[in-house]
């Protein structure tokens, strides 16, 4: 049975998303995408996905990639508390 990766055991394994996070906060809710795309998204494709060199797998898949891209969007488009996600 696969187990499905939470945004929360990411940051566990890759603490560093906090860091975009707190940019998706900082700028929740603002009408640009130019922000999205050249300021939040930089700040985390490295960290997850296969871009990312961390040493566990399950970080560098393309579930971790699509976890973390769904939750700081999902703050970034002011959608409240992104959950899980």
């Amino acid at each position: 049975m696969k187990t499905t990766l939470t945004y929360s055991a990411l940051v566990e394994l890759e603490p560093r998303l906090k860091e975009a996070e707190a940019l998706a906060r900082q700028h929740a809710g603002e009408d640009s995408d130019r922000l999205w795309f050249h300021v939040i998204k930089p700040a985390f494709k490295t960290l997850v996905g296969f871009a990312s060199r961390h040493p566990h797998a399950a970080v560098r898949s393309g579930e971790a990639y699509r976890v973390a891209y769904a939750h700081l969007l999902g703050i970034y488009d002011n959608r409240g508390d992104a959950g899980e996600g």
